[in-house]
């Protein structure tokens, strides 16, 4: 039998010797193929786990029900599962050893629940797990041995939860093979290297935008294979103490985003200016309003850099000369300024441009 799609509701289908009922929900792909079954249950009112769930389903969506609580017993072994999306579905408590039914999940997606805390069994035998996603959850706390057995996660996303101090976040790096670790929005004030490692981590990319940061301040070399930092909307109330205790500890950077930082014209301008690293060739600084157009573009436009983008920075017009020190660039963006006026010849020395966008401004002709 192979059923492109198949709705089930209130009926019971077989398939040699095995069958299921599962209210409401559609299977799509065929009972036997153990590469395409999806089971979708999203979206219909659900209070607890509809069962049986094929055994081999390879990825399930239950996101936007109203489970509550989720218990180890409401699923069978499901060893062909690879994901499993229980996002927006009001869960406050998974009981621990839940995942050792999906052995072999490469995806989880439980955003946007009601989750407190990580415990230590939440995770526990997800040793093939490569995406999580717990963004937008409560989280205060994680167990210190939450993460032992996530041996292949590569991106864990953090964002928008209640995780106040950076130490908070340190039970997530004993997963070996981390890369991209995104921790937006979680009411940090403070970062400094030392409270999350004192050895070289694995990480490319880190997040920590949308948090109240008054310090940032790297004092080991943790991330000797970082390509992305992201700081934008940091900062409080005009205040944002940078410190990199040596110039090369970032060197590995190839994109920065300071975006909205909340930093005095005269600290940013020192914290550009002292900005060496040898890889960086993106950066981004936009709303940005406070800071004179010029000044930004003296000390934003760094040796080496190939790409900048400065949206929504209020600049109304491109005088001559405001562009020489960014003779390296090959993509300019300036769009939703308020541009009116561009100098005939602000773009002579940029020799190398290839792609430059004023989308959104005031420019008539």
């Amino acid at each position: 039998m192979s059923l492109a799609l198949l709705t089930i509701s209130s009926y019971i289908f077989s398939f040699q010797v095995s069958a299921f009922s599962l209210t409401n929900c559609t299977v799509s792909g065929a009972l036997n193929n153990t590469e395409e079954l999806k089971v979708l249950c999203y979206k219909m009112g659900f209070y607890t786990v509809p069962s049986p769930i094929p055994s081999n389903a390879r990825f399930i969506d239950m996101s936007f029900n109203f489970f509550s609580n989720i218990r180890a017993g409401d699923f069978e072994d499901l060893w062909n599962l690879r994901g499993f999306n229980l996002s927006n579905s009001d869960i406050s408590k998974i009981e621990d050893g839940t995942a050792k039914h999906f052995p072999n999940l490469i995806k989880l997606n439980l955003a946007y629940n009601k989750l407190k805390t990580v415990s230590r069994g939440l995770l526990d035998g997800l040793v093939n797990l490569q995406v999580l996603r717990l963004d937008g959850n409560l989280i205060e706390s994680i167990d210190e041995f939450a993460f032992n057995t996530l041996r292949s996660l590569i991106i864990l996303n953090l964002t928008e939860n209640n995780l106040r101090q950076i130490a908070n976040v340190r039970p997530v790096l004993l997963s070996p093979s981390l890369e991209e670790l995104l921790i937006g929005s979680n009411k940090f004030d403070v970062f400094n290297s030392c409270d999350l490692s004192r050895t070289a981590l694995s990480l490319k990319k880190i997040d920590l935008s949308y948090n109240p940061l008054t310090k940032f301040q790297i004092t080991e070399n943790i991330f000797p294979n970082l390509d992305y930092l992201d700081l934008s909307h940091c900062g409080r109330n005009g205040t944002m103490l940078w410190n990199i205790t040596d110039k090369t500890f970032l060197n590995s950077v190839k994109a920065l985003n300071l975006t909205a930082v909340d930093m005095p014209e005269e600290d940013l301008t020192a914290v550009l200016q002292n900005i060496t690293w040898a890889s960086l060739f993106k950066l981004r600084l936009s709303e940005l309003k406070w800071m004179k157009p010029g000044i930004l573009l003296q000390s934003g436009c760094l040796p080496g850099l190939k790409v900048l983008r400065m949206l929504q920075n209020g600049i109304s017009k491109l005088t001559a000369h405001m562009l020489d020190p960014c003779s390296n660039l090959t993509e300019l963006d300036f769009g939703n300024n308020k541009i009116s006026a561009v100098s005939a010849s602000i773009f002579k020395e940029l020799t190398q441009l290839k792609t430059l966008y004023l989308q959104v401004n005031k420019l008539t002709k």
